[in-house]
């Protein structure tokens, strides 16, 4: 992986985001480069207001492993840091202002925090661990078990395992309430469920989404009938009450979207969008990566397209 440092002379606002089709692949395939030495990993929206964003970054500079953790306000462009530390799953930001992550480098364990980075504390004690999220108290904590199959488990931030749902191979969760919470089998073309907590029993949404799997969701707190997923394909909206889904945003062989997360009042939905532009002559196989957040309208529809200035 490559880099190409250019420096940025103020926040970048772009317009651009058309698909536009690729050469064919170079028999050796391509070699992927960066235009920015930080760039966009994970993004996460303020449980409070439609303000602020936590916004995770990797410096892809030689091998490094290094990332950083911001806090970001849309309305003055304010970039504060809050942790240096390079997440391997989205943070979640709860209504107690508390942050939970993972990170690669300590064998995928969990990380706790306030959101201005203070009282950041590690629990050794899981590891192995993927996609954490709270529960409805904001007490408990949820995450698919690489040591138990991927199973899901429930926990405290003290180390304790309070108990493990009967969701067998599991890649992600989120709630609708205290009672239910919607899980997804990346198995058979990909199959959305929901578990209920009080009879320990899933049953299916009916549905099966066509053979591509979905990296993430979330559920429309305002809406439980709704949430947000991405995949290769781009972003959607789906609608449990007619088991039908809408896209909002398109990928392309030149175009893709990561991470896509509600903000506070469910109006827009943000997400980080990646393009490819093939660099030709003498560089010619090296395929340059630009990456921006993008605010999507849940009608359909990219409203804004930015890049916050790193240093």
């Amino acid at each position: 992986m490559l880099f190409s440092c250019q420096k940025e002379e103020g926040s970048e606002t772009t317009t651009s985001g058309a698909c536009t089709p690729l050469p064919a692949t170079p028999d050796y395939g391509w070699e992927l480069a960066y235009n920015n030495r930080e760039v966009l990993s994970r993004i996460t929206t303020s449980p409070f207001n439609n303000d602020e964003l936590l916004i995770s970054t990797a410096i892809v500079d030689d091998n490094s492993t290094d990332g950083n953790i911001y806090k970001y306000n849309l309305n003055s462009a304010e970039l504060s840091l809050v942790a240096k530390e390079s997440v391997s799953s989205t943070p979640q930001w709860n209504t107690n202002d508390q942050v939970v992550f993972t990170t690669a480098q300590s064998g995928f364990s969990l990380f706790y925090m306030n959101s201005d980075g203070s009282g950041l504390t590690q629990v050794p004690e899981y590891f192995n661990i993927f996609k954490p999220r709270w529960g409805i108290d904001n007490t408990k904590i949820y995450f698919d078990d690489f040591n138990l199959s991927f199973q899901c488990v429930e926990a405290d931030l003290s180390g304790n395992r309070l108990d493990t749902l009967n969701c067998p191979y599991i890649l992600g969760i989120d709630f609708f309430d205290d009672k239910e919470c919607l899980i997804y089998y990346p198995i058979e073309g990909g199959q959305f469920s929901i578990y209920n907590f009080d009879t320990d029993t899933i049953r299916s949404t009916g549905d099966q989404l066509p053979d591509y799997p979905i990296s993430w969701f979330e559920v429309n707190d305002d809406n439980p009938n709704q949430f947000v997923f991405e995949n290769s394909m781009g972003v959607h909206i789906y609608d449990l009450s007619t088991l039908t889904y809408t896209t909002i945003a398109d990928s392309c062989e030149s175009k893709n979207y990561l991470c896509p997360t509600y903000n506070k009042d469910h109006s827009f939905v943000y997400a980080i969008e990646h393009q490819y532009f093939p660099i030709t002559g003498e560089q010619s196989g090296l395929l340059m990566i630009e990456d921006y957040i993008v605010k999507i309208s849940p009608n359909g529809g990219i409203v804004d397209r930015f890049r916050p200035l790193f240093d």
